[in-house]
């Protein structure tokens, strides 16, 4: 029992300036059906990979909601964004309080797969963005998601996005789709 209170103590790392939620890239809003929702990005600038989790406290009246939530692999100097939709917010006055973010290490990198961000990446009239995915790994890439963090003309957050299809790709072959 005592060596797995040790074992938590020291495989649990509370965030520090190494791992973060910008305060500008972290906010909650009503969605279109009424639904709570907190959007924001991890930041990621520890010397190797990690694996975030986030607390999200929301006042709501005179309850307090909490929750916690684990993200996937981030790789060093990489960030992860989120969309999560808290259902249990019942008031529309709901306070969305600072994150707690912590992590562990991890002994795998994720997937080293890119997002080409040059002129293939077409805004179209209805919207909607397509552009290419590159796979630099060594391993094929199987139901790859891009999540993006979309940001006003005054650098604020706005909201997250991911890809709408399962994106399916091999090393090193490039995938049109659209996000």
């Amino acid at each position: 029992f005592m060596a797995l209170i040790g074992l938590g103590v020291f495989s649990s790392h509370p965030a520090s300036a190494n791992v973060w939620i910008p305060d500008n890239e972290f906010l909650g809003y009503y969605d279109s059906n009424g639904t709570y929702t907190v959007v924001g990005a991890v930041k990621n600038t520890e010397d190797g990979p990690i694996i975030p989790s986030i607390v999200i406290n929301v006042k709501d009246g005179e309850k307090e909601i909490a929750d916690n939530f684990t993200l996937s692999i981030v790789n060093s100097g990489k960030d992860i964004p989120f969309k999560i939709k808290i259902s249990e917010v019942e008031s529309k006055n709901a306070i969305l309080e600072k994150p707690q973010v912590n992590f562990i290490t991890s002994s795998h990198d994720s997937l080293n797969v890119d997002v080409i961000y040059d002129r293939t990446l077409i805004k179209h009239p209805d919207g909607h963005t397509s552009g290419f995915i590159l796979n630099n790994d060594t391993s094929p890439a199987y139901g790859v998601r891009v999540y993006a963090v979309i940001y006003g003309k005054d650098g604020k957050v706005l909201d997250t996005g991911k890809s709408i299809e399962t994106i399916e790709f091999t090393r090193r072959q490039a995938s049109q789709t659209g996000c």
